[in-house]
């Protein structure tokens, strides 16, 4: 039951601030600029395709989940604080952020689905990992559906690096860390 509770309530704060990051950086990389070239009276020359990446998604869920993984005190504090063990926040984290990882996929397919529709009908592939391995079996389905399973390796693998570093790192004491 405990570890149910944990589950849930890393899940809606992980959610949470995944949707600000997405916000954050939509804000950052393409309306910043837009409104700087508006005050600068160069509206006519801005291209809303210019300034948003293809990648932008991938690039903040990979981001979001190394720092998320990296992150191991503050919530680990609260849950020692309220009964819950160590494997058991362990547990809940590493499940939390693969449920995160999947749905940032998901998102990052939808958004790369609609740049590559509307956006930039010539552009890149759809997934980031198409031109290596999206020609690898001659089948669509399969082409595609090895590279998303290797994209979400990937992603897996980088949350899992955080972790291994914010596990490392959380062994110091607070001045060694800053350093």
């Amino acid at each position: 039951m405990r570890g149910k509770v944990a589950f849930t309530y890393q899940l809606k704060n992980y959610f949470k601030q995944l949707g600000w990051t997405y916000l954050w950086a939509f804000c950052l990389i393409a309306v910043l600029p837009f409104v700087l070239s508006v005050l600068l009276g160069q509206a006519h020359v801005y291209s809303f395709t210019d300034y948003l990446p293809s990648e932008l998604t991938s690039m903040v869920l990979g981001l979001f989940v190394f720092v998320s993984g990296a992150i191991t005190y503050d919530g680990f504090k609260l849950f020692i604080q309220n009964g819950i063990g160590r494997r058991t926040y362990f547990k809940t984290k590493v499940a939390a952020l693969g449920v995160i990882i999947l749905a940032g996929e998901a998102i990052n397919l939808i958004y790369g689905a609609v740049f590559q529709a509307w956006l930039t009908p010539n552009g890149p592939y759809l997934m980031g990992f198409s031109s290596l391995y999206g020609h690898y079996f001659g089948n669509s389905v399969a082409d595609i559906l090895s590279v998303l399973l290797i994209t979400l390796l990937f992603i897996a693998c980088v949350a899992v690096t955080g972790m291994v570093i914010g596990g490392v790192l959380g062994q110091f004491s607070g001045v060694v860390k800053l350093l």
